[in-house]
């Protein structure tokens, strides 16, 4: 009896890891099959994967690997041009421009990250209750959402940057109020249409709570427009940021935000083109990486675009 349990057990304890590792080798295979058909002759996803693994290394190592610190000044090399001492050249006090370039895309990627994290939560919340719901909450969550989405996105995070007091903080605070309206449409459109599918409607039918189907049939299968559009945001989330900077509402000196550092360079830029040019470009590149990575995963996930 005993030996014929131990086989029985040993059997059944053979099948389970032989099916765990079809169930591993099939996960391989679809992840592969994946990873081609999102960068195999498509150039421009592998662009923005690259420029956003660059300062996704910079915003993680950035201060850690510069060659100077990027506050220390030094009044002797101020105003260098590129140079093997310099690569990007200094500033007005001799601070290495390439220094602060790299420790920038902490800050400039760290903001994005909250303001967009804070707003898509939020926007989740907010829309999915008011798709799922629907009557009295969607009218009621609704028009507070069109409130917001009554003022012009960057005048109203000025508006409130500028009344809360000049900082990055408060500059964080004005985009995710600003951002999570858009999110919250987003999310309602897509409760709305997938509320009415079959096996939404089943699990109804057999009882599941409201907060079990929206938490495990309508939020996955709703979810793949905000992939997509929180891609692009992190990189307008970037230039928000980078705006209010500039107009002195953001970071503040001596921070190496890129705003406020081409706010700084635009008194010099006849005689220091470098001053200005790096943080712009490093923007720019920051900018351009993730907008291609969203049309990228927006034909990704697009089923009609997938297989071609």
């Amino acid at each position: 009896m005993s030996a014929r349990y131990t086989t029985d057990s040993t059997a059944s304890d053979a099948a389970l890891l032989q099916g765990n590792l079809r169930t591993a080798d099939s996960r391989r295979r679809r992840l592969a099959k994946d990873l081609r058909l999102l960068f195999v002759g498509k150039w421009l996803n592998v662009l923005a994967a690259l420029l956003i693994f660059l300062f996704l290394v910079l915003c993680a190592f950035g201060p850690m690997i510069a060659p100077y610190s990027p506050l220390a000044p030094d009044i002797s090399s101020a105003l260098q041009g590129p140079s093997a001492a310099h690569l990007f050249g200094t500033d007005q006090i001799g601070r290495d421009t390439l220094s602060r370039v790299m420790a920038g895309a902490r800050i400039s990627l760290g903001v994005a990250a909250i303001v967009l994290s804070v707003a898509v939560v939020l926007g989740i919340v907010v829309g999915g209750a008011s798709g799922y719901f629907g009557g009295t909450v969607d009218a009621t969550l609704m028009r507070v959402t069109d409130l917001f989405l009554a003022f012009p996105a960057l005048i109203l995070a000025m508006a409130i940057a500028a009344t809360l007091g000049p900082s990055l903080t408060n500059t964080t605070i004005a985009l995710a109020v600003v951002y999570w309206p858009w999110y919250a449409r987003l999310i309602r459109g897509q409760v709305l249409a997938v509320k009415r599918w079959d096996y939404v409607e089943a699990a109804h039918a057999v009882g599941a709570s409201n907060i079990r189907i929206i938490r495990r049939h309508i939020l996955p299968n709703s979810i793949s427009p905000v992939i997509v559009q929180l891609t692009i945001d992190c990189g307008y989330a970037i230039l928000s940021t980078a705006s209010l900077s500039f107009i002195g509402l953001g970071a503040q000196p001596p921070s190496p935000e890129w705003g406020a550092m081409i706010n700084a360079a635009q008194t010099y830029f006849q005689q220091a083109w470098w001053y200005i040019a790096f943080p712009g470009l490093a923007l720019t590149l920051t900018v351009i990486g993730f907008n291609l990575a969203g049309d990228g995963l927006r034909d990704f996930l697009d089923p009609r675009t997938r297989t071609r």
